[in-house]
């Protein structure tokens, strides 16, 4: 997907993210998403959210809980 195709589904997600969830949606998009965006998640959120937006960590947070996961089904974590 380009940073474009991304910032758009990022921007879809947050829009139909229950109100009182809205701060989940950049972490959801992450996990779903981890693969396409890469290195790319601070330069997605600030096209999406602005050049003070905290939501690049956000966004690395779903990336990372998405490896945890990945790591945990496939038996490779380590503790």
């Amino acid at each position: 997907m380009t940073l474009d195709q991304l910032a758009d589904e990022l921007r879809d997600y947050y829009d139909k993210f229950p109100q009182k969830r809205k701060s989940m949606a950049p972490i959801a998009f992450g996990y779903d998403y981890a693969f396409s965006i890469g290195r790319n998640a601070s330069l997605l959120a600030r096209v999406v959210f602005g050049t003070n937006s905290g939501y690049g960590t956000e966004i690395r947070k779903g990336i990372k809980l998405r490896q945890l996961h990945e790591e945990r089904m496939l038996g490779t974590m380590s503790y």
